[in-house]
């Protein structure tokens, strides 16, 4: 996997929180041609069935990895960016395309985009910017994976000219467009996918859409509600790239635990490798079980009938009391008042739960 940006930041690249609503479309798109879309992902820790799977995320870095891996059996161009934005679809985003759609006018909109991105499935970050009195998204760059940016940026360009035609109609034509890439071969692509003249070689790339134009599905609640739901889903700090393919690894393997040796070939490393990856990221394997245990148990507690005899049969608890401890230490109550209290929580709303120390791994 090739090296990003350095410190901080590099760090940042590897934490999965990116919604994998890219991948889902390179994956549709490579099947489409006939070739597997696992051999994108393969020795992941995830595949394509993953990716549709509900809070499923990858890291920049995985998602880059992928887009390299599809560059080696298919098209990589400007072009191929152009349509795969194009396809993209406002439900694909979730609740942020839902908060879009409800949003008042088109600069709000964009300033849900923008804030919640990685959520969208945005790769890179979008901003909102005034050039010349002109509102409009700018794309940041990484510049650190020059194979592969330009690609990203016209992917998210198309993708935000995509997104506002749903939401405000197909007749809508942006402003202005503008790149910091060198003028293409075949320009003309480029001025038919937006309707208007775009511009190469700029200081910025960037959508320039103009007036707050009103959104006819506007609807303030709808709007409101949207955003507690993103950023109640936010806190978290999400794990690292290797932390998030082993944790991966083990939800798949529903009736047995896997061992270490195990996880290590499932993503095509050493024992040591693996071990290594997961100290660099201040993870563990016994820990990365802990955890995965105490997200199965909550699951099944607060979302199906199941009897707590068969909750603690199913998660590796001796007994309902040994299940009656360990849930009463996660959420302060015991797991028959916690499962009442799910099923008078709103939709959506997550329980505000402080984990003071994880359960002994599986046995």
């Amino acid at each position: 996997m090739a090296k990003g940006g350095q410190g901080h930041a590099g760090r940042d690249d590897q934490h999965a929180d990116l919604a994998p609503v890219l991948l889902r479309l390179l994956a549709a798109r490579i099947g489409a041609g006939g070739v597997r879309p696992d051999r994108l992902m393969r020795g992941m820790g995830f595949g394509p069935d993953d990716l549709a799977a509900p809070d499923f995320n990858v890291s920049y870095r995985q998602c880059v990895e992928v887009l390299r891996r599809y560059a080696a059996v298919a098209e990589l161009s400007l072009e191929e960016a152009l349509r795969l934005g194009g396809r993209l679809g406002v439900v694909s985003l979730g609740h942020v395309g839902l908060g879009m759609m409800a949003s008042a006018d088109i600069h709000d909109m964009f300033r849900l985009l923008a804030e919640f991105h990685r959520s969208a499935g945005f790769p890179l970050a979008v901003e909102e910017a005034w050039v010349d009195g002109e509102f409009g998204m700018v794309v940041q760059p990484r510049h650190g994976d020059t194979d592969v940016e330009p690609f990203l940026v016209a992917y998210t360009l198309a993708a935000l000219q995509s997104l506002t035609r749903q939401v405000l109609g197909t007749d809508f034509r942006p402003r202005s467009v503008s790149l910091a890439l060198a003028r293409p071969a075949d320009a003309s692509v480029f001025d038919r996918v937006f309707g208007c003249r775009v511009k190469f070689d700029a200081g910025l790339h960037r959508l320039g859409v103009g007036p707050a134009l009103p959104v006819h599905s506007a609807d303030a609640c709808v709007a409101l509600r949207m955003r507690e739901v993103l950023e109640q889903a936010s806190p978290r700090q999400a794990l690292m790239d290797h932390g998030a393919a082993v944790a991966q690894v083990i939800r798949r393997h529903t009736a047995a635990v896997p061992t270490f040796a195990q996880i290590a070939g499932a993503l095509n490393m050493t024992e040591r490798t693996l071990r290594r990856k997961l100290f660099e990221e201040g993870l563990t394997y016994r820990g990365l079980l802990a955890e995965e245990r105490r997200l199965r148990t909550l699951a099944l507690v607060r979302g199906t009938r199941a009897s707590m005899q068969d909750v603690a049969e199913q998660t590796g608890y001796g007994s309902p009391r040994s299940l009656r401890r360990a849930v009463q230490r996660w959420t302060g109550q015991g797991p028959r008042a916690e499962r009442k209290a799910a099923a008078q929580r709103p939709a959506g709303r997550p329980p505000a739960e402080d984990v003071p120390e994880p359960p002994p791994p599986w046995p």
